[in-house]
């Protein structure tokens, strides 16, 4: 209920702020697990896919987001999942598998923290976690590239790449299929960076 009262404000300031604009955006399918993949270089980035897809995202944020009670009730009203990026976070893992099962969209940040050179990229950091919550929800992968940076009054893209189908990964062995679906993700998110 907060997402959608909030929803409409925040696209306003964004488009107004940092004049955004979506690149190869597909129509959006309701009533299909979808998980948004993208890179991540600003606070921002989460508001920015928020506002820019046409479904509500149920994102995964650092646990420490969620140390203060106000702040606890805050994310989990805009439907934000705590993870621990310490180790497997099971309880993340499943709270997205629900998400999925119930037909909504999650969103990832595969490498777990902000990017913000070209320097530190690499395929090692990107999190094999998408690849599992994929594989056992049999839900689709949608890569996205956030270009540009935050400056205000300056122009930023979202730039939606083609759909990654879980389906195709099938005749795969687990080992494969998880490195071939993060590298797929991985290649998608950062060909045009």
């Amino acid at each position: 209920m907060l997402y959608k009262i909030l929803l409409p404000i925040m696209k306003t300031f964004m488009k107004s702020i940092f004049w955004y604009k979506e690149v190869n955006k597909p129509e959006s399918i309701e009533g299909e697990p979808l998980i948004i993949c993208a890179n991540h270089i600003s606070n921002w980035d989460p508001l920015l896919l928020m506002v820019s897809y046409d479904r509500i995202i149920h994102m995964l944020g650092k646990v420490e987001l969620f140390k203060y009670k106000l702040l606890a009730k805050f994310f989990s009203a805009v439907h934000v999942i705590p993870v621990d990026r310490q180790g497997n976070d099971i309880d993340a893992i499943r709270k997205s598998l629900q998400v999925l099962k119930n037909n909504n969209v999650i969103g990832i940040f595969p490498e777990g923290t902000r990017i913000k050179n070209k320097e530190l990229r690499s395929r090692e950091r990107f999190n094999d976690g998408i690849a599992l919550i994929a594989s056992k929800s049999k839900a689709d992968i949608l890569p996205i590239t956030i270009k540009g940076r935050y400056i205000p009054f300056s122009r930023i893209e979202v730039i939606y790449h083609d759909r990654i189908e879980i389906s195709d990964y099938d005749e795969l062995n687990r080992k494969e299929k998880y490195e071939s679906i993060v590298d797929d993700v991985y290649n998608s998110i950062y060909k045009d960076l």
